[in-house]
């Protein structure tokens, strides 16, 4: 059975990650300054958060500390709240990597980190899809071509690329096609997400208390980058628990 076909809130029932060995760190971080990888870095809770690049690698007597030009924001926000600890992914060309790290004294123009082993990875095609808590979601409107008013949904999951739904009327099943190009419109915590989606995956849904409806999988297609953002550090925070431990 795929994920695709568990039932809702069971996708992520195993770790998607992997642990890095400690002799290969060095390396795998020195990558994400040759490839210039986007770098997303959030405290507990996604109280505050910043995206930026790793501009350099050090290795001081088995402590790795790794360099991050600073955001002014989000220093403020570290100063303000006395943070001390961080979340940290990378986003490299094949993979997707996740460590937690240690706030250190820094210069004027860059974060100093100490990254705390092991590091995880998990290939950037396998999509993290995680459950959508009730106070982080609204109902998801589906506007495709034909229709002038839009199906509502009730959100499933959510990933960097797109969601999974529940429509709440079966007998709309004749209106989705996969393949389909649609748009989609939800509240996401404080933010309006309004973006051009593909459907690709549907599926009939049978239960005692919900009766007939279909499932469907979105695809974001253009989405903004900043709401991409904001879900890819809501995703990986989310993602901690099936590593078999809280974020801090």
């Amino acid at each position: 059975m795929t994920d695709e076909q568990k039932p809702a809130g069971q996708q992520q029932e195993e770790s998607p990650f992997t642990e890095i060995a400690e002799r290969d760190t060095m390396e795998v971080l020195q990558s994400a300054i040759s490839t210039k990888s986007k770098t997303h870095i959030w405290t507990e809770g996604r109280a505050h958060q910043m995206v930026g690049r790793i501009s350099k690698v050090a290795n001081s007597e088995s402590v790795i500390l790794i360099a991050v030009p600073k955001d002014k924001k989000f220093e403020q926000s570290l100063e303000t709240s006395g943070t001390e600890d961080v979340l940290i992914s990378v986003q490299l060309p094949s993979d997707l990597i996740y460590f937690k790290a240690k706030v250190k004294r820094s210069d004027e123009v860059a974060f100093s980190f100490m990254v705390v082993q092991p590091l995880y990875k998990v290939q950037r095609r396998q999509a993290i899809r995680v459950p959508v808590p009730s106070d982080m979601s609204s109902p998801v409107q589906i506007t495709i071509p034909g229709r002038s008013t839009p199906i509502k949904a009730t959100m499933l999951n959510i990933s960097v690329g797109g969601v999974g739904v529940l429509t709440q009327d079966m007998s709309l099943e004749e209106n989705f096609q996969i393949g389909m190009a649609a748009e989609v419109s939800f509240q996401f915590g404080t933010l309006p997400v309004r973006t051009q989606a593909t459907l690709r995956y549907l599926q009939k849904v049978q239960g005692s208390l919900v009766g007939k409806r279909l499932k469907i999988g979105v695809q974001f297609e253009g989405i903004h980058s900043k709401t991409q953002d904001e879900i890819h550090i809501f995703v990986m925070n989310e993602s901690v628990k099936y590593l078999g431990r809280r974020p801090f």
